[in-house]
């Protein structure tokens, strides 16, 4: 990412392929990473509590469900 106002948006997540191409791809390979987009998006609900649990817990408070903002 050349443009700064991007690369330093906390709200934007830059995932490139290996070799590019189409990201909702079916691959050959069978397992997690068959369905290549559906992972990502799991991996990025993933983080996104991970990071709302570590703000509750610095804050000392319960998880209310909130998405946390960097």
């Amino acid at each position: 990412m050349r443009d700064p106002s991007i690369a330093s948006n906390p709200y934007v997540l830059l995932l490139a392929t290996e070799q590019g191409g189409h990201v909702a791809f079916v691959s050959a390979s069978t397992g997690e990473e068959r369905f290549w987009a559906e992972s990502r998006v799991i991996d990025f609900c993933k983080l996104i509590a991970d990071n709302t649990n570590n703000i509750h817990a610095a804050d000392g408070a319960a998880g209310d469900g909130a998405v946390a903002r960097p």
